[in-house]
């Protein structure tokens, strides 16, 4: 169980012990009530219907409180971890349930506009905290991108200032070639090699030998494999 589970268990629990004292000889409603919100971050519309569908329940069988806790519950969690047509078809299931609620009893029709304005209070509070998690999610991936342009060498000169022969030697640099075995290759004096070297450094603005070859992998003169 991940702790984002585990809380949400801890949730579910807190609330069964909260509405038990108000409805304590009610408990396998309350158990149906409370324990799908212990899933409700991992199937959070599936955990929505079975909780308005125990809510409605126990709305008819006038325990009003504890499911109108859960219902909140439930709504701010489709609003939290849905898309917005999934909050919108969660709301008019509630508000039906509502309605048929305050119709079918009567003397209730305060009771269940107050719990509608609960639910849309609910639901905005699920939609503000997703796009809030959003933005964070943004922002770190944003910072953890700066921070790596950061540590990204960046080097004033360019491979246009090279020569042909000079981005040859350049290449067997990034290899990690030595001057002797670069001579080898391309059928060049060792001390032509010296001077193609000292004077690639220069002209990239590189300090030594190891910038020329992060130098030549970054330009995409060279590729990795």
């Amino acid at each position: 169980m991940n702790r984002t589970v585990a809380a949400d268990a801890l949730l579910a629990a807190a609330l069964f012990l909260a509405t038990f004292a108000l409805v304590h000889d009610a408990w396998p409603l309350q158990v149906a009530l409370m324990a799908p919100l212990a899933w409700r971050r991992q199937a959070p519309v599936l955990v929505f219907g079975l909780v308005a569908s125990a809510a409605f329940v126990q709305l008819l069988l006038d325990f009003r409180l504890p499911a109108d806790i859960a219902l909140l519950v439930a709504v701010y969690t489709v609003g939290a971890h849905r898309a917005l047509r999934w909050l919108f078809a969660a709301a008019a299931v509630l508000e039906a349930g509502i309605i048929a609620y305050a119709l079918s009893w009567g003397g209730f029709l305060v009771a269940a506009t107050s719990l509608t304005i609960a639910a849309v209070a609910a639901a905005v509070l699920g939609v503000v905290m997703r796009t809030r998690r959003a933005q964070v999610l943004k922002d770190r991936e944003h910072a953890v991108a700066q921070a790596l342009a950061r540590e990204r060498p960046s080097f004033p000169g360019s491979l246009d200032l090279l020569t042909a022969r000079e981005r040859e030697v350049l290449i067997e640099l990034a290899a990690g070639r030595t001057n002797a075995e670069i001579a080898g290759r391309l059928h060049l004096a060792h001390s032509t090699v010296k001077t193609h070297v000292s004077r690639i450094l220069p002209k990239l603005g590189l300090r030594d030998r190891a910038q020329a070859v992060v130098f030549a992998y970054e330009t995409g003169l060279v590729r990795p494999g």
